[in-house]
C-alpha cells in the first residue's frame, strides 16, 4: 500500500491524488475544516438539529475520523497536539454513545436525554472551542503553522 497521508492509504486513491496534484497537507486541512463543521453541528444539535436523523449524525463522525483511532491521521501542523487530544476525547465519547444505543436509533429524544449524549456534546463543544482558536484553514494551499483561513475568527464568522 502507498501511504502519502493518513487519509490516503489505498493505491487507487493515490492515483487520484496524483491527478489532482493536491498536497497531503491540504487534504488534511480540508478534513480538519469538516471536523470543525461536525463539531458545530453536534454543539447546536439540541437547539437546532440537522435535517437528517441521529443515526446519520453519528455515522458522519466516521466520515472524518477513521476507526480505530490513530493519531497519525491528525498530523502537525494541520492539527495541534491540543486539538488532537480534544478530538480523541470526542472519539472516545462517541464510541461510548454508540455502544449504549441500538444500531438503528428510533427514539431520538430518549437518546438525547442520556448521560452518554450529554458527555458527547460537552466534549464536542470543548473540542470546537479548542479548534476555533485557529479557526478554519485554507482549503487550497498548505497553511503555515498556526495560520487560519479566516483570520483566527471562530467558524461561521467572516
Amino acid at each position: 500500500m502507498i501511504h502519502l497521508s493518513g487519509w490516503i492509504s489505498r493505491p487507487e486513491e493515490s492515483l487520484v491524488r496524483q491527478k489532482m496534484n493536491t498536497p497531503p497537507q491540504v487534504i488534511d486541512q480540508r478534513v480538519r475544516n469538516r471536523l470543525i463543521e461536525y463539531l458545530e453541528m453536534i454543539s447546536e444539535y439540541d437547539s437546532s438539529p440537522p435535517e437528517f436523523d441521529l443515526n446519520e449524525t453519528l455515522n458522519q463522525w466516521e466520515d472524518w475520523t477513521p476507526q480505530p483511532w490513530n493519531e497519525r491521521f491528525f498530523p502537525k501542523p494541520t492539527f495541534t497536539p491540543e486539538e488532537t487530544k480534544a478530538l480523541k476525547s470526542v472519539n472516545e465519547s462517541w464510541i461510548e454513545l454508540c455502544e449504549s444505543t441500538p444500531a438503528n436509533i428510533s427514539d431520538e429524544p430518549a437518546v438525547t436525554k442520556t448521560s452518554a449524549w450529554t458527555d458527547f456534546t460537552e466534549k464536542s463543544k470543548l473540542a470546537l472551542e479548542i479548534m476555533s482558536q485557529r479557526g478554519l484553514l485554507d482549503e487550497e494551499r498548505p497553511a503555515e503553522q498556526g495560520a487560519s483561513h479566516n483570520g483566527g475568527k471562530p467558524p461561521g464568522e467572516s
